[in-house]
């Protein structure tokens, strides 16, 4: 069996389903394995988040906006910036 490489979509934010999902889709069609897609400052609708749960394998996102798929904390990343800032 072949080796394939999985895919990895990093977004700054994800709003609509039409900016992160098809990307996603367009990889499985490809017939890859379903991307892992990372999201910065995710504003995820329902109908988004939805589709990009169908289309990839995770969705991980920061916890810069408090949503479900929140995985990354930049929370000590922001306070150590402010703190040098002082």
């Amino acid at each position: 069996m072949p080796f394939r490489r999985g895919s990895v979509e990093l977004s700054q934010h994800s709003s609509s389903p039409y900016s992160s999902s098809p990307s996603a889709t367009g990889l499985r069609e490809q017939g890859l394995p379903p991307a892992v897609c990372l999201a910065v400052h995710a504003v995820f609708s329902e109908e988004t988040f939805g589709k990009l749960k169908e289309a990839a394998a995770t969705v991980v996102t920061t916890n810069s906006i408090p949503h479900s798929p929140n995985g990354i904390d930049v929370v000590p990343v922001i306070a150590r910036s402010v703190g040098d800032l002082l």
